[in-house]
């Protein structure tokens, strides 16, 4: 029996990749890093496995990354070369490729992609390589947080305490008893610390009755401006956006919302 070489190269998700510079990267085989933030340091790794299912040694020489923009690939773990593979059941080697796509702007337009070359006596055909392509999209991602009281402190998601420091307690508002309305205003600021720009299309209460948030409010100068949606409002990355919620009582009694 002639001895035979077969590299065998599969992703994180256990699927073998095959063997092509023209295969298209999925998430499927792993070769698809996914989205990543481009804003701080945000990056995603992907470890590659190789095994020889033939019946004799695979030398690997060098693994290496072809035309990929700036080091927006880069190796996080590789063997020494050369390095043998032999077809022994368990025997596998494996290395790591990271997509960091924040170190290039123009990331965020279409997806990055680079082919990952895998050179030595690894197939059969003399001096036949195996080569396969891997892919990622960087993108700019809104977040949203909430702050409150004169300190701007923050109010976290589903906090049920409320508080006089972040204005989520109104304090005692005079309920008139009669035919004056009388309310307390306490303002808030969305703050997006993310890269994407952040659009809101409601802000509401689900106690509208007591606890209403108006279209608009005073913008200080004797006009106004807009306070919450009908009409979105969009934050920019890292920019913060006010909105005034208005207190008004009917009757003497607590309210929460």
């Amino acid at each position: 029996a002639i001895a035979k070489r077969t590299l065998v190269v599969s992703g994180d998700t256990g699927a073998s990749i095959a063997n092509s510079n023209s295969a298209p990267p999925s998430t499927a085989t792993g070769t698809d890093f996914g989205t990543v933030d481009v804003l701080g340091d945000n990056s995603a790794d992907k470890t590659f496995t190789m095994k020889n299912t033939g019946s004799a040694t695979v030398t690997i020489n060098s693994i290496t990354l072809l035309n990929t923009p700036g080091s927006i690939f880069t190796f996080v773990t590789q063997p020494s070369y050369p390095v043998d593979l032999q077809p022994f059941e368990g025997n596998t080697l494996s290395f790591t490729i990271r997509y960091n796509p924040n170190v290039l702007v123009q990331t965020i337009s279409a997806p990055n992609s680079a082919q990952v070359v895998i050179s030595g006596d690894v197939l059969d055909a003399a001096g036949a390589s195996f080569v396969f392509l891997i892919s990622g999209q960087g993108v700019l991602i809104p977040q949203i947080e909430l702050y409150g009281g004169p300190d701007s402190l923050f109010i976290p998601h589903g906090d049920t305490t409320t508080r006089l420091e972040d204005n989520t307690n109104f304090g005692n508002v005079d309920w008139g008893g009669g035919d004056e309305t009388y309310f307390g205003d306490n303002l808030f600021t969305i703050k997006n610390p993310g890269s994407g720009e952040l659009t809101i299309s409601a802000i509401e209460s689900d106690q509208p009755a007591a606890f209403v948030v108006p279209a608009t409010r005073d913008d200080g100068l004797g006009g106004s401006i807009q306070n919450a949606p009908p009409g979105s409002i969009t934050v920019p990355g890292s920019g913060t956006q006010l909105f005034l919620v208005r207190f008004a009582p009917t009757v003497e009694q607590g309210y929460s919302a």
